[in-house]
């Protein structure tokens, strides 16, 4: 990964201290990281679970979808 962003009407790149991109990730390996939703705009929040984007190294971008199967709580991978 190179690059996670909110696509918005100006982009909303995720930068987060606590959890930066890795340098590498293994195959199958999963990595998490989050954004506040008050960083967000109100016109977007609603929806913002289908505006995530993932920029990979060979420069294809992964677009984001509902996932209904996630616990309220738990863990967060490699951490």
């Amino acid at each position: 990964m190179t690059h996670v962003w909110i696509a918005a009407a100006s982009d909303i790149h995720v930068v987060n201290p606590v959890r930066p991109l890795p340098r590498r990730l293994k195959p199958d390996e999963s990595w998490e990281t989050w954004i506040e939703l008050c960083k967000l705009p109100a016109n977007i929040r609603e929806n913002a679970y289908c505006l995530a984007r993932v920029r990979l190294s060979n420069n294809k971008v992964l677009k984001s979808k509902m996932n209904i199967s996630v616990p309220g709580a738990g863990f967060i991978p490699g951490s």
